[in-house]
């Protein structure tokens, strides 16, 4: 993961399809945020693991 400076604006889940099928949300494992930084905003996808929801609490 790069570091990224600025404000988040919104944390979102995006789609995420699994064998064409789109899975449900609950199902998903991708976080979504957009970040205002000196650049413009910055949409930042990761993908979220056990280690990285221990950080992110």
């Amino acid at each position: 993961m790069t570091k990224t400076m600025g404000k988040v604006i919104e944390v979102y889940i995006p789609e995420q399809y699994k064998n064409g099928r789109l899975l449900d949300i609950m199902d998903r494992t991708n976080v979504g945020f957009k970040v205002m930084t000196y650049d413009g905003i910055k949409d930042i996808l990761v993908e979220a693991n056990e280690l990285y929801i221990k950080r992110l609490r």
